[in-house]
């Protein structure tokens, strides 16, 4: 009688047992890290009015990173690209993109870029403005209120995503063909940019330094005419195996400088909320 109970029990630890193994089976995936998940928005504006100020190259930088990022492991579908853009077309893209943001988590990498003319306006309250397609003529008051506000309608949009992924903004903007007047006329402002208050959980880099405007075109011998010099140093530095994306964007000085003759010089903010983003693993 003592033998066929136990011999009943072993039977029934063995059935447990065998359940157990096929429910850690079943539930692996669900414990298992998923992949880091990349997205990108890239925004370029080139086709303006002959009032704004025609450019050559921005959809020629958005493509051309597109296919840099979707090499890094970016999967296309989570690069998004909008080329020539009036305002609520940009709108609707970034509110798109908030939405993305507010599904990623820590691990997650968000790249955003925009490649078009940018500017401040003129006066106490003077802002950072991107410059959609369609606008006034920048002698018009009305242009300031067409264009997109970098920080509240940018930046503010992305933040009230709250999502904790890296978030990574590059502008190469405030580009010498914008046709904008005087300071000191109806409607002036300047073509140079001011650094913007650092942004918790975001890198943040322009194409030329405070007050200074960008180039359309490099200036070196021997350097690609159909991207910005800012589009090429950046393209450059996010291939260079192992290096993690602060030390990226601090290489791009020199090789703008370069690219440039040294009239151009970017800058960068990083409060990024990890250090050791690599979007390139391996070693030189």
């Amino acid at each position: 009688m003592t033998g066929g109970v136990l011999h009943i029990l072993k039977r029934g630890f063995g059935w447990i047992a065998g359940l157990l193994a096929l429910a850690l089976l079943w539930l692996a995936p669900a414990f298992a890290q998923t992949p880091e998940r990349r997205v990108a928005l890239l925004i370029g504006n080139a086709a303006y009015s002959e009032q704004v100020g025609k450019l050559n190259n921005p959809v020629n930088d958005v493509n051309a990173l597109r296919d840099t990022l979707i090499g890094l492991g970016f999967k296309r579908e989570d690069v998004m690209v909008v080329t020539n853009a009036n305002r609520v077309q940009m709108l609707r893209a970034i509110n798109q993109f908030r939405d993305t943001l507010a599904g990623l988590r820590k691990d997650d990498v968000a790249f955003f870029y925009f490649s078009g003319h940018g500017a401040q306006s003129a006066g106490r309250q003077g802002r950072l403005s991107l410059i959609p397609l369609g606008t006034s003529a920048p002698t018009d008051d009305a242009f300031w209120f067409e264009t997109l506000a970098f920080e509240s309608d940018i930046l503010e949009t992305f933040e009230a995503a709250q999502s904790s992924a890296a978030l990574i903004v590059a502008v190469d903007a405030c580009r010498n063909e914008l046709r904008l007047p005087n300071r000191t006329l109806l409607g002036g402002g300047d073509k140079g940019f001011v650094v913007v208050p650092r942004r918790d959980g975001m890198l943040i880099g322009f194409a030329a330094k405070a007050g200074q405007s960008a180039k359309d075109r490099p200036s070196a011998s021997g350097s690609r005419s159909d991207l910005s010099p800012y589009a090429q140093a950046l393209i450059a530095g996010l291939q260079i195996p192992g290096q993690e994306i602060a030390s990226v964007f601090a290489s791009l000085r020199p090789r703008v400088i370069s690219l440039t003759g040294g009239a151009q010089e970017p800058t960068v903010t990083i409060e990024l909320n990890r250090t050791d983003l690599v979007l390139r693993p391996g070693t030189v």
